[in-house]
């Protein structure tokens, strides 16, 4: 009879046994999970995959996408009086375009002559209406992109340490004034209006042989804050860009000159005319204005 019970004993225990050996078989089981686990208190969640699988599409396997879009380049040409706004304004519209600008700064005229020889521009920024209308007769650049977005004034301008009493426009007929400088009339819009003033107070008989044109916006303060010249007749925007080596003397009325107006366009040519409307509609929004208006240009005029 105890015989009996040994018996009995040891299958029990061979039962029980084998029953721990199995739970322990399913619990290993249940734990060995293709990737990690992440435990909050007591809720066991898996842990997201950080990288994604690559595609495969058919034989070719592709990694998967990337997140940074490609930097946007883009190409301005415009008036030399624009630089250091252009600058500023550049830098801010990169920033929230993705964009690349570079400029190239000269006389409108010149850069009307590059577009029409098919430099590879995308948006021009004239300091005139008259060379973007040019373009647009020869559909060089796009009627609905053109938009006007500044306006300017001209001054006389003389050296800081100029001694011959110069204070009007009236002044530059005096024997001991002997070099004036504005721009080339037939390429830079301040030179045109220079020689406009000069007609209008029946100066330009007088004052025209005196006068040394320069290429364009920014070789004309260049001339005047070196003393290279007795005078100037320049955009405002330059005379301040020349701080202390230069000193305003007289401001011409709006009625002696054409009224001055900056225009923007979209080359027709141009390959990025989407960032490049995006880049006029910046210079025109309240950021571009706002950084025009702090180099001292004027708001557009009233249509």
């Amino acid at each position: 009879m105890q015989n009996t019970f040994i018996r009995r004993s040891s299958v029990a225990a061979i039962a029980v046994a084998l029953l721990v050996i199995l739970v322990l078989a399913v619990a290993a089981c249940g734990s060995s999970t293709s990737g990690s686990t992440a435990t909050t208190g007591a809720v066991t969640t898996a842990a997201p995959s950080t990288t994604a699988p690559p595609t495969t599409v058919g034989a070719t396997t592709t990694a998967p996408p990337t997140t940074n879009a490609a930097v946007q380049p883009l190409l301005v040409s415009a008036a030399s009086s624009l630089k250091k706004a252009f600058t500023e304004i550049g830098t801010a519209f990169d920033q929230e375009n993705n964009a690349k600008t570079t400029f190239n700064f000269d006389a409108s005229g010149t850069l009307q002559k590059q577009i029409e020889g098919g430099a590879p521009v995308d948006v021009f920024a004239s300091a005139a209406p008259t060379q973007v209308n040019n373009l647009l007769k020869e559909n060089l650049v796009d009627s609905a992109s053109v938009k006007t977005f500044a306006s300017n004034e001209i001054v006389l301008v003389v050296p800081a340490n100029s001694t011959l009493g110069i204070t009007s426009f009236q002044d530059l007929t005096k024997a001991d004034v002997k070099k004036v400088t504005t721009g080339d009339p037939a390429v830079a819009p301040h030179g045109k209006a220079a020689i406009e003033i000069l007609t209008k107070l029946s100066l330009l008989t007088s004052v025209k042989p005196k006068l040394i044109y320069a290429a364009n916006a920014s070789q004309t303060l260049d001339y005047v804050s070196r003393g290279e010249v007795d005078a100037g007749i320049m955009f405002v925007t330059d005379a301040k860009a020349g701080g202390d080596k230069v000193k305003i003397v007289a401001t011409s009325d709006p009625g002696w000159h054409s009224e001055i107006a900056y225009v923007l366009a979209t080359v027709s040519a141009s390959k990025s005319k989407t960032v490049g409307q995006a880049f006029i509609d910046f210079v025109a929004g309240s950021t571009g204005q706002s950084i025009l208006q702090k180099y001292g240009f004027l708001a557009p005029p009233a249509k």
